[in-house]
């Protein structure tokens, strides 16, 4: 017994001694990451955390660290991941998911930005921190006024807070109420005066006033502080001042001042400033430089491209891109008109280019513009302006067969079924424009959103026969039957979708569903697992799996793939009462 006993006190003391040398070695190469990020040696100073890592992958401060700097970098999608992981780990972590949300504001996923925020407040609502981003994510998204009512909170609790002021006064300024952006950017400045955010911010102020020359000065005094101090936005700002005073020289100078810059306003600035020097050919490259930065650019920047092609005697890319810009904004075309919508444009573009278009060609431009924008506003679930703009469209051309087929979506998406369907049977009529397969499509979705759902069979039927080789109508269709429990039809519209398109994920997910609605649990795990080696990132389908272990009684199983998650969509209250249940 003595020797058994002696024995175990010499393990005890391995375990302690390898326990103390795993340590040491975290540490040393935490440090020298950290060394490493403070001289800008990112690529070193993440070795050293993969080393962290290795020796133990849930040590909070190794996740944590690659999470922050991949943060810094810009790298939002890594970010994104690695908060993740670190979240899966430490699923307290309030910074992990404020910095998570960062992330995803900054790849454009409000809506999830806004449920990590959130977390943390349901933990402390006096959070300020999180008070504070939820404001910032409210401004980001787009909506200033909200971000207000966070940010006032957040005063409460901080009331002396300098950045919390400096974000008051960005979101009065998208809100364009400069003069409230104006009384919140003097009282960071109050706090300290070589706060050179809020100096940026006078600056835009200004420029939104058409101070142009305050704008310049107050860049310029700016940059006496802190000469890295600028932007992408803050030279496209500085620059357009100068342009705007006619300084063309100047501002291209600005423009092109900034090292390998990313911003397609920067190089869309280079190219009007180096028309106004008529250099034509060298602003024609420049539009080509910004278009490769960013494809969805406004109207205007068409509009612009389209004149300076005309200088350049570019005459199809003059055309095509003025029939863009007005594809984008109809308005362009009919800014003479005082009571129309204007927009800020070099030149008249109309003047240069009208003449290279028919009427009949320039208002088929226009009846198309109303339609494909009505079309984006319902996704945007704009209903009221959509119809505004369809009823444009129609009242240029009454017997359009796709405007009485937008216009039946129209009617649908607000309840209005019997407009609805007298619009697609009008629609069916008229032979101009018309498109059986998009109609037949519309009508079988408008008819499922009615819970008519014979109808909606029926007519995505005939939307299938007309394009038998679009993956979609047979999804659409498998949704329709799920509905209505031919869960066997459903099925094998699914595995038709799949077979004409085997690595859309979206779709197995689907299959996944309807099983498991089927209760055909092995069939569930089976088909997981297939979607996993095909996509490993589909997160939804840690749900299902967990859910199908969790019926079959594997409870260590179902309760990892529940918590993993729940990381992801952590107000899902299907998987909380699931994962409940098994704790």
């Amino acid at each position: 017994m003595r020797f058994l006993f002696s024995i175990s006190l010499l393990f005890v003391v391995f375990l302690k001694t390898t326990a103390q040398t795993k340590q040491k070695d975290l540490e040393k190469n935490y440090e020298k990451a950290i060394k490493s990020f403070e001289k800008n040696d990112f690529k070193e100073g993440y070795t050293y955390l993969a080393e962290c890592l290795k020796i133990d992958s849930t040590w909070h401060d190794a996740l944590y660290s690659k999470a922050f700097f991949e943060l810094e970098e810009e790298e939002y999608e890594k970010a994104e991941k690695s908060f993740s992981k670190l979240l899966y780990h430490h699923p307290k972590d309030t910074l992990a998911y404020l910095g998570r949300a960062r992330a995803k504001v900054n790849l454009d996923l409000f809506e999830q930005a806004f449920r990590d925020v959130q977390k943390v407040l349901q933990m402390d609502s006096t959070h300020v921190q999180a008070l504070t981003d939820m404001g910032y994510v409210y401004a980001s998204a787009g909506f200033p006024k909200a971000a207000q009512e966070y940010l006032d909170k957040a005063l409460k609790y901080s009331p002396e807070n300098n950045s919390i002021y400096q974000l008051k006064s960005y979101a009065y300024w998208l809100d364009k109420d400069l003069d409230g952006a104006t009384i919140y950017a003097d009282k960071a400045l109050e706090k300290n005066k070589n706060n050179v955010e809020a100096l940026k911010l006078k600056a835009y102020i200004s420029y939104e006033k058409d101070k142009y020359q305050e704008t310049i000065k107050t860049f310029e005094s700016v940059l006496k502080k802190d000469k890295y101090a600028f932007e992408e936005d803050d030279f496209y700002y500085w620059g357009m001042a100068h342009y705007k005073l006619k300084n063309y020289k100047k501002a291209l100078e600005i423009f092109q001042s900034y090292p390998e810059f990313q911003n397609p306003y920067l190089a869309y600035g280079e190219a009007i400033a180096y028309f106004q020097t008529k250099q034509y050919e060298k602003a024609w490259q420049a539009t080509l430089k910004a278009e490769n930065k960013k494809q969805d650019l406004p109207a205007e920047f068409y509009y612009d491209k389209a004149i300076i092609a005309h200088y350049n005697q570019r005459k199809n890319e003059a055309k095509d891109n003025y029939a863009h810009a007005l594809g984008m904004m109809p308005e362009l075309f009919l800014q003479k008109n005082a009571k129309d919508e204007k927009a800020e444009v070099i030149t008249d573009a109309g003047k240069l280019l009208n003449s290279s278009f028919t009427k009949t060609e320039l208002d088929n431009l226009l009846i198309l513009a109303y339609q494909e924008r009505s079309l984006n506003l319902l996704q945007e679930n704009d209903k009221k302006q959509a119809f505004k703009d369809i009823e444009k469209a129609l009242k240029m051309d009454s017997l359009n067969s796709r405007s009485y087929t937008i216009r039946g979506i129209v009617y649908a998406m607000d309840g209005d079924f019997q407009n609805s369907n007298k619009d697609f049977e009008k629609a069916e009529k008229l032979p101009k424009e018309r498109n059986y397969e998009y109609l037949y499509l519309m009508r079988g979705l408008a008819a499922a959103e009615a819970e008519n759902f014979g109808q909606a069979v029926y007519y995505l039927d005939k939307a299938i026969a007309t394009n038998p080789q679009n993956p979609s109508y047979y999804a659409e269709k498998a949704h329709i039957l799920f509905e209505i429990d031919s869960v066997e039809e459903a099925l094998q519209n699914i595995d038709k979708a799949i077979a004409l398109k085997p690595k859309e994920a979206e779709y197995r997910l689907d299959k996944i569903g309807y099983l498991y609605g089927d209760e055909q649990i092995d069939k569930v795990l089976t088909e997981a697992e297939e979607l996993l080696k095909l996509d490993p990132d589909t997160v939804e389908v840690y749900y299902f799996r967990g859910m199908a272990h969790l019926a079959k009684n594997n409870l260590k199983q179902a309760k990892k793939d529940l918590e993993y998650f729940l990381v992801f969509y952590p107000d899902d209250q299907e998987a909380q009462k699931a994962l409940q249940s098994i704790k």
